[in-house]
């Protein structure tokens, strides 16, 4: 063994922790999808597990919708995964079973402690941190998520401090796979509570952000669970220019492993159609995101947006329209929209809405469509 072998092992011990490895298999992430395929390609893929992430933007511009939708996959995700361990554990268990030897016996015990231990804890949780006691209960559950199950914690006189390592003692515990903060302008630390109001909207929660996220980084990685802070964009007070900044200080900025900025977008009608910004009754608007950092997939996808119904949530399937033409699967000539499937099958349709209704109605040529689309979006 070589004496960097040893010593790895010893530090290791020392810290009781695996902070030192050989190889980069500790470097693969996981990611939480996006109900957006737009989102998903931008992201490659979604919000990745065991990072920070940052949703920052203007009031109403989508960023406590997406995390909501995030939220519902995620669940969804941890869901699935808890199912295929329990289903893969209990197949071997009833093959250990049927064999009467002792060995066999004698393994079948452990599976059956595993898979008792594994019943009792269940699968991991989302945990949504209401810093502005303003969730919409109703159009959480509009956007899929399961309520009953999210554990809820809405701060009532806390400090920054105190609400960050409520947030560090429950993803410590393991049994978290999500966390979201909403929202971060919203805390205040202890050493401006005393200050006056004009010194508080500087915000003055660097420091704290400072020491949580050297604190929570390694949980997240250690018990794979994703973070996201949702952040405002305020009006930089301190500069003479008429510019705009995000609360929280450099390093902040600095830990997080994605950012992306959301924006209101165009005003929709019920059929998807544009209306003007001071149209009195839209149905709907599209939510514009841009990446501007990330260390987690390529930056070729900067820019993007999806579509939001204000009855029906995230639009799917326009979504899915609205990629197919970007990934130039569906062609558009006119108000023709042309798609020919793996078989050779050609499709062709006047109007988005007719498009729209044959993947509403269709659920094979939907489901044809939307796996070209993953394909080409995680295979370039």
């Amino acid at each position: 063994m070589r004496n960097i072998d040893l010593k790895m092992a010893e530090l290791n011990k020392k810290f009781k922790a695996q902070i030192i490895n050989q190889g980069t298999d500790i470097i693969d992430v996981s990611k939480i999808p996006f109900s957006s395929p737009t989102a998903n390609y931008m992201t490659y893929g979604g919000v990745p597990v065991g990072k920070i992430t940052e949703f920052y933007g203007g009031e109403g511009g989508g960023k406590t919708t997406s995390a909501l939708d995030i939220c519902a996959n995620a669940q969804k995700c941890f869901n699935k995964a808890f199912s295929d361990k329990m289903g893969s554990l209990t197949t071997q268990l009833n093959e250990l079973e049927a064999k009467d030897t002792k060995e066999a016996k004698k393994l079948a015990d452990k599976v059956s402690a595993e898979v008792n231990e594994l019943q009792e804890k269940g699968p991991k949780v989302v945990v949504y941190v209401d810093a502005e006691q303003t969730l919409d209960v109703e159009w959480a559950k509009l956007l899929g998520v399961d309520t009953e199950s999210m554990i809820l914690v809405r701060p009532q006189e806390q400090t920054a401090e105190q609400v960050l390592q409520i947030i560090i003692d429950l993803v410590s515990t393991g049994d978290v796979g999500l966390c979201v903060l909403d929202s971060i302008p919203m805390l205040v630390s202890q050493n401006i509570l005393e200050e006056s109001l004009e010194k508080k909207s500087y915000g003055g929660i660097s420091q704290a952000l400072t020491t949580f996220c050297s604190k929570i980084t390694p949980h997240l990685v250690q018990n794979q669970c994703a973070f996201i802070g949702i952040n405002q964009i305020r009006e930089d007070l301190s500069s003479m220019y008429n510019t705009t900044s995000t609360p929280g200080g450099k390093m902040w900025k600095h830990a997080c492993s994605l950012r992306l900025r959301f924006r209101k977008d165009t005003l929709l009608d019920i059929n998807n159609g544009e209306l003007t910004s001071r149209a009195e009754n839209p149905a709907g608007n599209r939510v514009g995101i841009e990446i501007t950092k990330t260390k987690v997939c390529k930056p070729d996808r900067r820019i993007g947006y999806y579509t939001l119904n204000y009855t029906g949530g995230i639009d799917v399937l326009a979504d899915t329209l609205t990629i197919g033409i970007q990934l130039m699967l569906i062609k558009r000539g006119g108000s023709w929209y042309y798609y020919t499937d793996k078989n050779g099958n050609e499709y062709k349709f006047q109007g988005s809405a007719k498009l729209l209704e044959e993947l509403r109605t269709n659920e094979p040529f939907k489901t044809e469509l939307q796996n070209r689309i993953n394909e080409v979006m995680y295979n370039v």
